[in-house]
């Protein structure tokens, strides 16, 4: 594992086993995640539980970083439950702070339970979206990728 993933692994690994970091939810984000071929609006907050989630350590928009943000497929919220209908082009936005950042996806890709590496810097911005499958199983992550649109 390279030492730019440990972070992160570190980070995801207490958002999957315990869900909650924080008092914080969702209700409380600025931050919201918006895929319109999906008809997701949806808080970005720190628990799970709650709906997506930024995992702890995570890089926010518009700094040269991986942003990760997991979400349930079938339990709590669901919000992830059709992430595995994403293709490529299609827009994902993250309203931070009152600025849209507009991502377009580029890949989707099956990892084991335990591929941190799947989610570390890899030296520009990129958007991770991330959820558990295949549905009603921890196995392997789905992770959604997506890069930063000209302009946004």
């Amino acid at each position: 594992m390279s030492k730019s993933a440990r972070p992160l692994l570190a980070a995801f690994a207490m958002v999957v086993t315990l869900g909650a970091t924080t008092t914080a939810n969702a209700s409380t984000s600025s931050t919201r995640l918006i895929i319109p071929r999906l008809r997701l609006d949806d808080a970005v907050g720190l628990d799970l539980a709650y709906g997506p989630a930024f995992y702890p350590g995570s890089a926010y928009p518009g700094t040269p970083y991986t942003i990760a943000i997991a979400g349930h497929r079938t339990t709590h919220t669901h919000p992830f439950w059709a992430l595995n209908e994403l293709q490529r082009g299609n827009r994902v936005i993250l309203v931070w702070h009152g600025r849209r950042y507009v991502y377009r996806v580029t890949s989707t890709r099956v990892v084991a339970a335990t591929d941190w590496a799947a989610v570390a810097d890899v030296g520009h911005e990129r958007l991770i979206l991330s959820t558990c499958t295949p549905r009603y199983s921890a196995a392997e992550r789905l992770l959604v990728i997506a890069l930063p649109t000209r302009g946004s």
